[in-house]
């Protein structure tokens, strides 16, 4: 597998982790040092990125899905765009999105995987 697709790999486990509520798994895509921020949340250890996790269970579920993923490798570092949209199930059954934005990320390679250094989502529409 190439570097590009092992990247988009972890892009894409970001969100289902994050959706199936996999939070050991979903703080493990960071690196140790690793700066998540998303509105004014800013996280700068891995004990806030567990805090974060540990909290999902107390919001609403639906599904993050992402697309138009730009990836560009440098060595052992990356730096990755892509758009987000999260559909949010309604009572009746019906789906809306209920925000949609831009993730902006750097990785680098930690042995074998690829792991966020940085990551900031930019919500560009709808209400988080």
């Amino acid at each position: 597998m190439s570097d590009v697709e092992q990247i988009k790999l972890t892009l894409a486990r970001y969100w289902q982790f994050l959706d199936d509520r996999r939070a050991a798994e979903w703080v493990d895509l960071f690196a140790d040092d690793a700066v998540l921020q998303y509105q004014e949340t800013v996280t700068r250890s891995r004990r806030d990125l567990e805090r974060i996790a540990g909290d999902l269970k107390n919001y609403t579920g639906g599904k993050h899905l992402s697309s138009n993923e730009i990836v560009e490798v440098n060595g052992d570092n990356a730096t990755a765009h892509s758009d987000v949209v999260f559909l949010e199930p309604n009572a009746d059954g019906t789906v809306k999105v209920r925000f949609y934005g831009r993730c902006d990320d750097s990785l680098r390679r930690d042995g074998s995987v690829w792991r966020f250094t940085a990551r900031s989502i930019t919500f560009q529409g709808g209400v988080h």
